[in-house]
């Protein structure tokens, strides 16, 4: 039969679903495409975004998964004009160089942190990223007042009961 053997040249080829966020002709585009990648989240993504979303960082609105130019930035700050990218172990310096440079061209400044730094230097994270908008006075005041987080033990007290 015609159309079945995947050797045969006759058969159309088959699109595969697969999710590519810096190929700019993956099959799936536009708002698919974000949501999914919204959906599928790495680690290291899921707690940046825990710490800068709903202004947690100096009051500053970013979203994920968001639509530049042709490409999806993994996270944006559009009041200062800045795109975090969160890279894993499968990202290709020569792709990302290209990349950068078409956000760049686009008015943005590129900031990369490394999947491993993400998850295991949260304050080196958020220095780098506040010395980088020019807000590093700031923060570093934010940070000094702080309480630092400790467990806390909430004691209630039991009403005896008095029976009837």
């Amino acid at each position: 039969m015609p159309g079945k053997n995947p050797l045969d040249p006759g058969m159309q080829p088959q699109h595969h679903k697969s999710i590519d966020n810096h190929n700019p002709n993956s099959i799936m585009t536009g708002d698919a495409r974000a949501r999914h990648l919204r959906r599928t989240a790495t680690d290291a993504e899921r707690r940046f975004w825990g710490w800068v979303r709903d202004r947690r960082f100096l009051g500053l609105k970013f979203r994920r998964q968001e639509r530049v130019d042709r490409y999806i930035a993994d996270f944006i700050c559009p009041e200062m004009n800045l795109i975090v990218e969160i890279d894993g172990s499968q990202h290709n310096p020569v792709v990302d160089a290209t990349r950068t440079a078409a956000l760049e061209r686009a008015g943005f400044t590129v900031l990369r942190f490394d999947n491993h730094y993400v998850l295991t230097n949260r304050d080196g994270v958020l220095r780098d990223l506040a010395h980088r908008i020019g807000r590093y006075a700031e923060y570093m005041r934010g940070v000094e007042g702080m309480v630092p987080a400790t467990p806390v033990t909430i004691v209630r007290p039991v009403r005896a009961r008095v029976g009837k």
